[in-house]
C-alpha cells in the first residue's frame, strides 16, 4: 500500500525552510523520491531530494544547509590556521622565495599555453564577433606588427589588441597596448591626433 505523502511546506530542517513541492528535475530519471524547493537562511533557493530530509532527521549534530555553512566553517578554520602559523609561514616564504618565484613563472607559462589563448579568442568573439581564424588573418596581413607604430609582436609583452570603431563596430586592425591607449585618450578623433602631431613638430 502506497504511503500518504507528508506535506513539508513551511517546515525547517537545520538552516533550510521548505517552500513547496516541485516536479522531479528532468535530468533525474531513476528515482521515485519527491523533490522540494527550499530557501536557506543565507537567501539561496534550491531543490532538495526528500530522501536527504529523512536522513537529516536521523543524524544528530548535522546542520542542513545549501552549503554556506561549510564555506563559513572552512573560512574560519583557514583564518585560525593562518593566525596560529604566521611566523612559520613567514619563515618558509623567506627561505623559499626563489623556489616559489621559479615555480610561479613555470606555472604561468604552462597556464598561458593551455588557457590564455582560448580565453583571448573567446573574449574576441563575444565582444567583436571575431573568430580565431579572422584574428590570425589580420595578424598575418599586418606581418605580426602593430598597425600604427609597427612594433612586432615579439617586441611586446602583451598580445596585439583588436581595435574597432566605437560607432560602427567595424574592426580596423590590430594595434599594441600603447597605441590602443593613446587613441583612446584622443577619443578616436583624427582632429585631436592631428593637433597633437602639429604640437610635437613645432616644439
Amino acid at each position: 500500500m502506497k504511503s500518504e505523502l507528508i506535506d513539508l511546506t513551511g517546515q525547517k530542517f537545520g538552516k533550510i525552510t521548505i517552500i513547496k513541492q516541485v516536479k522531479k528535475p528532468e535530468h533525474i530519471k531513476y528515482t521515485k523520491s519527491t523533490y522540494w524547493l527550499y530557501r536557506c537562511d543565507c537567501g539561496i533557493e534550491r531543490i532538495i531530494n526528500g530522501y536527504k530530509l529523512r536522513r537529516f532527521k536521523l543524524k544528530k549534530g548535522f546542520d542542513l544547509s545549501c552549503g554556506c555553512d561549510r564555506k563559513e566553517k572552512s573560512f574560519i578554520k583557514r583564518k585560525a590556521y593562518l593566525e596560529n602559523h604566521r611566523e612559520e609561514r613567514r619563515e618558509y616564504l623567506e627561505n623559499h622565495r626563489e623556489e616559489r618565484r621559479e615555480y610561479q613563472k613555470k606555472y604561468q607559462e604552462k597556464y598561458q599555453e593551455t588557457h590564455d589563448r582560448k580565453q583571448y579568442f573567446s573574449h574576441y568573439f563575444k565582444k567583436y564577433g571575431m573568430t580565431k581564424e579572422e584574428y590570425i588573418q589580420f595578424f598575418n596581413n599586418q606581418n605580426g606588427k602593430c598597425k600604427i607604430c609597427g612594433k612586432h609582436q615579439s617586441e611586446l609583452k602583451r598580445r596585439l589588441a583588436v581595435d574597432h570603431c566605437h560607432i560602427t563596430g567595424r574592426i580596423r586592425g590590430l594595434i599594441c597596448a600603447n597605441c590602443n591607449t593613446a587613441i583612446g585618450f584622443f577619443n578616436d578623433d583624427p582632429v585631436l591626433v592631428g593637433k597633437a602631431k602639429i604640437y610635437l613638430e613645432n616644439c
